[in-house]
């Protein structure tokens, strides 16, 4: 008996010293089932938590970061209940209002870092991703970027933004295609269809018509015949319009907001024009004219299929109302109306849960790699080449690198047809 005790104390001696030496070595946490055993943290990650922010115009005169953030923390809300998060975590979602604007962007950014500690952040719209881009690069502005903050999934598409990829490491790393690049993919498509044709260009005076303009004109092979620009703000684009008719082109290029093609249609319609319309915006599509020009009420909206059919239109996003009876889509309607209180889809929810769906890749690769500190996550988001979140278009991928922080390259390009559906051009 005596033995048999002696043989107990020293067994349990050992054990102590084993788990002493262990927790000398810092002891890892329990291992789990999708997480490694030893994972390297800094900011913004717990052991039950990740913690990642936006910013957006939420109020005052720029709302459109309502849908973008709401189709973000639906798809955030969907991982967490039903994939049981993202490396053994569960994603909290902070969203800040910046009504838009460059300071408040830049203001919100500095709440979400310095308050919230959050891992990583985005932005919606390209004055507020600029307005906060040097400070998330350098935020104690020694001139020293190692501190900096990942930017990741922003949404902007003026090529500023790429353009300062060495004095801004950490991102903007951006969703969508450049303006200039989906310019470009038109007008390469334009070519082939529409062999030495004359156009007439509309364009609303700011970063994305400038540039979606520049970047169509650099690639086309036809006759530019006429161009007007407009303020983004302008009540009324007829007198442009009566400029460009005059010029008698094949084609009818838009880079407008979708608030000025319902002008466009009721001006070709009330001349008697039949010229063909193509329009540069990357968001644009069937559900976007058909809501713009017709409203909600059916016979509006019959007649908006009228107007705009033959429109051929660039996408790198499914369409709501053309690809309705996608799988991607449904799920995409599902999520909104289990996690997103209802909220009715359009392009900018759909831009949303993009950028969700490749910070969950994000992650996920982070968490491969026993590497979530904000550099980790950074490296991460560089590797994503290839990546298709499920609510882009076919044949639409990520492609970033180390040294190319723009996410979605190649664009759809399609013919509106006469019940809404798209045609793709080849």
């Amino acid at each position: 008996m005596y033995k048999l005790v002696v043989r107990l104390m020293v067994l349990l001696a050992l054990g102590i010293g084993l788990a002493a030496c262990q927790g000398e070595e810092g002891a890892p946490t329990t291992p789990t089932l999708g997480a490694p055993s030893r994972l390297k943290t800094d900011h913004g990650v717990t052991d039950t938590e990740i913690k990642i922010g936006s910013t957006g115009g939420k109020s005052g005169g720029y709302t459109l970061g309502i849908p973008f953030q709401t189709g973000m923390e639906a798809y955030f809300k969907k991982v967490n209940q039903e994939d049981g998060g993202v490396c053994r975590r569960k994603i909290t979602f902070i969203g800040e209002d910046d009504q838009g604007t460059a300071a408040l962007a830049l203001d919100r950014a500095r709440k979400l870092v310095e308050q919230d500690d959050v891992l990583a952040l985005n932005s919606f719209r390209t004055t507020a991703v600029m307005g906060a881009a040097s400070y998330l690069n350098d935020p104690d502005g020694n001139g020293d970027t190692s501190d900096g903050v990942p930017y990741l999934w922003t949404v902007g598409g003026a090529s500023e933004t790429a353009e300062k990829l060495s004095r801004w490491p950490w991102g903007p790393i951006q969703i969508n295609p450049l303006y200039l690049d989906s310019g470009k993919a038109i007008a390469e498509v334009i070519n082939r269809m529409f062999s030495g044709a004359k156009v007439s260009i509309l364009f609303q005076n700011d970063d994305f018509g400038r540039e979606s303009v520049a970047g169509f004109k650099a690639a086309f092979k036809g006759i530019v015949v006429a161009e007007q620009a407009h303020d983004p703000n302008a009540p009324d684009v007829g007198g442009q319009l009566a400029v460009l008719r005059a010029a008698s082109p094949d084609l009818l290029v838009i880079a407008s907001s979708g608030r000025f093609m319902p002008q466009v249609y009721r001006y070709r319609e009330g001349q008697g024009w039949p010229v063909k319309v193509v329009w540069l915006y990357p968001y644009g599509g069937s559900a976007v004219l058909v809501q713009a020009v017709g409203g909600t009420d059916p016979a509006g909206q019959e007649r908006a299929l009228r107007l705009i059919n033959g429109t051929i239109v660039g996408q790198f996003l499914l369409d709501p109302f053309a690809d309705r009876n996608d799988p991607a889509m449904r799920e995409h309607m599902r999520i909104l109306n289990t996690y997103g209180g209802g909220y009715q889809a359009n392009e900018y929810t759909l831009v949303g849960q993009a950028a969700a769906e490749a910070l969950v890749e994000t992650l996920k690769r982070a968490c491969d790699r026993g590497d979530m500190t904000r550099k980790g996550v950074l490296q991460a988001a560089e590797s994503l080449a290839g990546f298709h979140p499920s609510v882009f278009k076919p044949g639409v991928t990520i492609e970033t690198s180390p040294t190319r922080h723009v996410g979605a390259v190649k664009m759809f390009v399609g013919e509106i047809q006469p019940d809404g559906t798209i045609k793709a051009l080849q």
